[in-house]
């Protein structure tokens, strides 16, 4: 996801849904880093949360909606 997020925020980096979409990233970024000094899944539901919300803005499709999506094996 990550190169395609970094290609659309430079297509969109003027209007008001790039500016929306680089503060997520940044954010994400950041607490990315924060969860790699602690050690652990520090803020991990909030990390989820705005890739889920980047993903959404892109349309794109997570891993975790695709699975969510495909038909339950019985």
């Amino acid at each position: 996801m990550t190169k395609r997020v970094m290609s659309e925020l430079t297509q969109l980096e003027d209007g008001e849904l790039g500016k929306k979409l680089k503060d997520s990233y940044l954010e994400y970024n950041k607490l990315l880093a924060l969860r790699h000094r602690m050690g652990g899944s520090a803020n991990s539901g909030r990390i989820r949360e705005i890739r889920k919300n980047v993903a959404r803005i892109l349309g794109v499709k997570t891993a975790r909606s695709k699975a969510s999506a495909a038909p339950k094996a019985k």
